[in-house]
This record gives structure tokens, C-alpha cells and sequence, in this order.
């Protein structure tokens, strides 16, 4: 009885859903007279139930009794639909079993195998999978207060939590791959902002000077004039037709404005 809860016990610790199909097909069944055991889960993806088998040797092998979803008349396809326990107490050698693969499998165990198949649940009580149990006397198996359904019972409860996990790490990261997109964005935004405050900037430097005391604009003009030709006149060393040419400004017009701003020169 310890060597049987302590299995039990094996099934809380598992890391992935995988693992945990391994470990309840790999556990002590012998005491049950089990013959072949099988879980087989929901892939929604391909609408297809994958089935694993207990091994005939120690390690795990997926068998090629995958079968369609839509196969109504599949004996696994039907507990899954119905999502209700089915025990079939003989199965004769698989005569009235139209899946070839199953029937296959069904002739090579014991004449007198019966099957017993329990669903299996996700942690948002939407049928998953089914667990299914070809024995002889197989109604004993389908005891619920029996040690294989003990098994049954702490599979059922590990799988919604490791499904739990999984779904909680998948949101977590498409959380963490929104949160890294806005933060992008925001730095793209910072970019582009600084940028407009940079062109405003450079726009806003030739306004920079206080126009607020010009009451005469035609003075204010004359004295902007005058101190360009001083400057120019400064530059050009006093030759008037350099100068000129630098204001791109006739002689004679050029002469016409030092004239005129004689006084202030």
C-alpha cells in the first residue's frame, strides 16, 4: 500500500504535461492486472486525439492509434464527446471495432479484455482527453474508490494545474511582448518629439530678438541698412565697387546710399 501511494505521490511532481502522461503510464498498474492502458489527449489543432501507451518496455512510446475527432463510432472519440465514463465489458477481439489500428491493437491482448475509458477534463472543465484501461474483469478498474482511481483522481488534478500554468506563462508572455512594444513606441515618440522641438527651435532663432522698443519702422530699416554698409565698408577695405558686388547693388545705387546715410557713417 506505501509502494502504491508513494506512486501516487510521483504524480505531483512534474514540470510538463508530457512528463506527467510518462509517469502515470510508467507507474506500478501490475496489481490491477492491467493489459494495455492509454491516454490519449485532444490535439484541437489537427482535431485529431494522440494516444500514448503504457510501455512495454520502461520507456514511453506514442502509438500510431492517433485517430480523427470525427470519428464518431471510435470508442475514445465517444467518452470524449460525451464526457461521461464508459465501461465495455467485453470487447470480443475488437470484432465490432471499425478503426483497423484499435482493432489491431484489441487482438493481440487477452480474449476476454474488456475496456474501461474516463474522460479527462481541462482546468476550464472542457473535456481534454481520455484515460483508457483494457483489462480482464475490467469492472473492478472501473471502481472509483479503488487505487487506480486514486491515480485517476491526482492525474485529473495535475493536469488542470500544469494546464493552468502553461496558460498563465503564455498570457504572461504576450503581456511582457505588449509591454515591450509600448515602450518602443514610447521611445519612438520621444524621438520623433525631440526632433520637432529641435526644428522648432532652429525656426524660432531668428525671432529671438526683442522688436518690442521699434516705434519707426522706416527708421529702424534706415539704421539696419546703414549698419551693413558700415560693416561692408569695414570688409571691403573702402572699395566701393567690391562692396557693390558683395550687396549685389549697382554703383551708382551704392553710392546714392552712403550718401544718403552720410551723417550716420
Amino acid at each position: 500500500m506505501r509502494h502504491r501511494f508513494q506512486g501516487a505521490l510521483t504524480l505531483l511532481k512534474n514540470d510538463s504535461i508530457d512528463q506527467l502522461i510518462q509517469r502515470f503510464l510508467t507507474l506500478h498498474h501490475s496489481r490491477q492486472r492491467v493489459s494495455a492502458l492509454i491516454v490519449a489527449m485532444f490535439n484541437a489543432d489537427e482535431r485529431r486525439l494522440t494516444c500514448y501507451r503504457q510501455p512495454d518496455t520502461r520507456q514511453q512510446t506514442q502509438l500510431q492509434l492517433d485517430t480523427d475527432i470525427e470519428d464518431i463510432n471510435h470508442p475514445l472519440v465517444q467518452v470524449l464527446r460525451t464526457g461521461q465514463p464508459m465501461v465495455w465489458e467485453a470487447l470480443s477481439q475488437g470484432v465490432r471495432i471499425e478503426n483497423e489500428a484499435l482493432r489491431n491493437f484489441i487482438q493481440q491482448l487477452p480474449n476476454e479484455c474488456g475496456l474501461f475509458a474516463l474522460p479527462l477534463f481541462d482546468f476550464q472543465h472542457r473535456a481534454c482527453g481520455v484515460i483508457a484501461v483494457f483489462a480482464e474483469n475490467v469492472a473492478r478498474i472501473a471502481d472509483v474508490n479503488g487505487m487506480f482511481g486514486v491515480y485517476c483522481e491526482v492525474f485529473q488534478h495535475q493536469l488542470c494545474q500544469l494546464q493552468e500554468r502553461v496558460q498563465l506563462q503564455t498570457q504572461s508572455g504576450q503581456i511582457r511582448a505588449l509591454l515591450k512594444a509600448h515602450q518602443q513606441r514610447e521611445k519612438q515618440l520621444d524621438e520623433l518629439f525631440a526632433t520637432i522641438a529641435a526644428s522648432e527651435s532652429q525656426a524660432a532663432a531668428g525671432l529671438s530678438h526683442d522688436y518690442s522698443q521699434i516705434n519707426d519702422l522706416n527708421d529702424a530699416v534706415a539704421a539696419y541698412e546703414c549698419a551693413v554698409l558700415r560693416q561692408r565698408h569695414h570688409q571691403c577695405g573702402g572699395n566701393l565697387s567690391r562692396m557693390a558686388d558683395s550687396l549685389d547693388l549697382p554703383l551708382r545705387t551704392l553710392k546714392y546710399k552712403l550718401a544718403k546715410h552720410r551723417s550716420r557713417l
